[in-house]
């Protein structure tokens, strides 16, 4: 897969990350651990079976970066981002992790070449549609999702 991750593979996963990502209890009542699924890609010749699993922050060996926009309307990111440093710095943990929290983002405050991979044309025209703040502050959007951009490509670098 070269680095990347299979759009058959997200499509069979992304659900179950989504509901694990706001909190949700990922398939309740379907498995003995409400944190956990098992979820395959319907991908016949290359099969692949993922275990999901929503883990406490704590538990996270490794690197994490938090990331978030203050004027995510939709989830409020900056919030949890700022609940989880404080999980972290009351609990033994042995991951390093940064924050990167930005004034202006929208909910999608991600990498530009994601956005671009994803919405190869017209990627700008739909955050300034979706979110007030990405057509109030569309240049600063934009901004955001470059610098994302260029600090996980540097962090990646460095891994």
């Amino acid at each position: 897969m070269n680095g990347k991750f299979c759009g058959e593979a997200w499509d069979a996963v992304s659900r179950y990350v989504y509901t694990a990502l706001q909190g949700g209890a990922i398939m309740k009542g379907w498995t003995n651990d409400d944190r956990m699924m098992i979820a395959c890609c319907n991908d016949g010749t290359r099969p692949v079976i993922f275990r999901i699993e929503r883990i406490k922050v704590e538990n996270i060996h490794g690197k994490i970066i938090f990331i978030g926009a203050e004027d995510d309307v939709l989830w409020d990111t900056c919030r949890y981002i700022r609940r989880m440093e404080e999980r972290l710095g009351r609990l033994p943990h042995d991951n390093i992790y940064e924050s990167w929290i930005y004034k202006h983002g929208t909910h999608f405050a991600f990498p530009q070449s994601m956005l671009k991979m994803i919405l190869p044309v017209g990627s700008g025209l739909l955050v300034s549609f979706m979110f007030k703040a990405g057509k109030e502050h569309k240049k600063e959007c934009l901004e955001t999702r470059i610098d994302i951009d260029r600090r996980m490509k540097k962090t990646l670098a460095q891994w």
